[in-house]
């Protein structure tokens, strides 16, 4: 199996606190990427004025006066580029971000092999874009493929909503539970387990779980930790909500739901995401590798676990 070794960078401080803190001050790194602005522009559904936009930014918002615009303009930029900007003093202080690299280059030399390729099929047949979309399947071959045989517990955050009322639809030809259903087939001995804020898709069949879950409420997720079995996870995906602060927040879950050499992914991050990756790698327990990885389309980040215990 590929590890992150020299590409990977370990990091040096605990301070998840950190993101805690930040997730607790701001949801609204949820809604960073829309890239909404200004008076009129439409956000967290509905219109709202250049004062309103500086109040829900409020974490970056510049503390001095001027006219509204022109601190509602400066907010938007300071939320673009404080991880970018925090990467840079990083760097400055010898700490090298993790640089992204090709997603083959995580894996073995004679990918795509023959497992590869009937993953790849399961995720095809069920209706998953895992490999029509997507090249993941790769590195879930990677992962589970010497493991298949064993008793996996798997978690898939995300299950694939066909509702349109739902933010991350996949739209009324979308199929829930297609990436479960090719796990369970993929992994004969394994459990899999499923969580999506959608109540209405959640589902329960043979060797398959799911359970309700809101990624921006770390509250929620602590629930889904103690609805789920006791024993620790081999793999959690997160495939859900695509954005930075709920990702960061499943990432908080997942470090206390991973068992030793277990791992966490991250698909569909966005490239102009990145400096948020770079960061939490660099801040995180020095038992966690991580490695950013540009697949077909999108970017994916991946987290292992190499010892039990956290050392906070």
């Amino acid at each position: 199996m590929s590890e992150a070794s020299d590409s990977s960078y370990v990091r040096r401080s605990p301070t998840i606190e950190f993101f805690k803190s930040l997730l607790k001050r701001s949801k609204l790194v949820v809604g960073l990427a829309t890239s909404a602005r200004l008076a009129g522009a439409r956000l967290l559904g509905g219109f709202i004025t250049n004062h309103e936009l500086v109040n829900k930014l409020a974490l970056f918002a510049p503390n001095s006066s001027g006219s509204p615009k022109a601190k509602a303009d400066l907010t938007m930029l300071s939320a673009q580029t404080a991880f970018p900007l925090i990467c840079e003093l990083l760097a400055q202080q010898g700490q090298r971000p993790l640089q992204a690299r090709p997603l083959g280059s995580f894996c073995s030399a004679d990918f795509p092999n023959s497992q590869a390729i009937e993953l790849a099929g399961l995720f095809n047949a069920y209706g998953s874009d895992k490999a029509s979309s997507h090249n993941y399947y790769l590195v879930y071959c990677e992962i589970l493929g010497a493991l298949r045989r064993n008793h996996l517990r798997i978690l898939e955050i995300g299950l694939g909503s066909n509702n349109p009322d739902v933010v991350s639809t996949m739209g009324k030809f979308g199929r829930p539970g297609a990436s479960l259903r090719a796990f369970r087939d993929f992994l004969p001995n394994s459990e899999i387990f499923g969580a999506d804020v959608d109540r209405r898709i959640l589902f329960e069949e043979d060797r398959i779980k799911t359970y309700f879950v809101d990624q921006t409420s770390l509250k929620s997720l602590d629930e889904l930790a103690a609805a789920l079995p006791s024993e620790p996870l081999d793999l959690i995906i997160d495939d859900g909500l695509h954005s930075p602060s709920a990702n960061i927040a499943t990432l908080i879950f997942a470090l206390k739901k991973l068992k030793s050499n277990g791992w966490f992914v991250v698909e569909d991050v966005a490239e102009k995401s990145v400096p948020v990756w770079q960061l939490v790698s660099a801040i995180l327990p020095k038992q966690y590798t991580s490695t950013i990885l540009q697949g077909r389309s999108g970017f994916m980040v991946i987290v292992k676990k190499t010892s039990g215990e956290r050392q906070d």
